[in-house]
């Protein structure tokens, strides 16, 4: 009776909840060294059912940034973020700068949002001396 009863529940359950999308951030991966513009992609996972007018992607804001223990530096400022759902990888976020950064390391926080959800991800790298 308990294992039909929780069935039962099951299946009503399933049919109440709506399409939950599991859309998030993955690893990044640096192109650059330091005494150049950066280059980085950060993996999206689950994107498929997203177009690129849906996701709004950023650099958080400073309160996002001290809720992380971060810092927001002002030269991440010049961090660019592009969408790209059709990367010969999968869906992936391109972010660049003009400007060379100049320190091996950064800290960075990235907003990702979309029509009912918002994800914030900090993200460490160390940029290597040269290739």
């Amino acid at each position: 009776m308990v294992k039909r009863l929780t069935s039962v529940l099951l299946l009503l359950a399933s049919l109440c909840c709506g399409r939950v999308f599991a859309l998030g951030l993955g690893d990044i991966i640096v192109d650059s060294t330091v005494n150049e513009p950066f280059s980085a992609v950060i993996a999206l996972t689950s994107a498929s059912d997203f177009t690129e007018e849906q996701l709004l992607v950023e650099l958080a804001k400073e309160d996002d940034f001290k809720r992380l223990g971060a810092i927001r530096k002002h030269y991440l400022t010049g961090l660019k973020f592009k969408l790209d759902l059709k990367h010969i990888s999968g869906p992936v976020i391109l972010v660049s700068s003009r400007e060379v950064i100049k320190e091996p390391y950064m800290d960075f926080v990235v907003d990702l949002q979309w029509p009912g959800g918002r994800i914030v991800k900090e993200y460490v790298v160390l940029l290597p001396i040269s290739r």
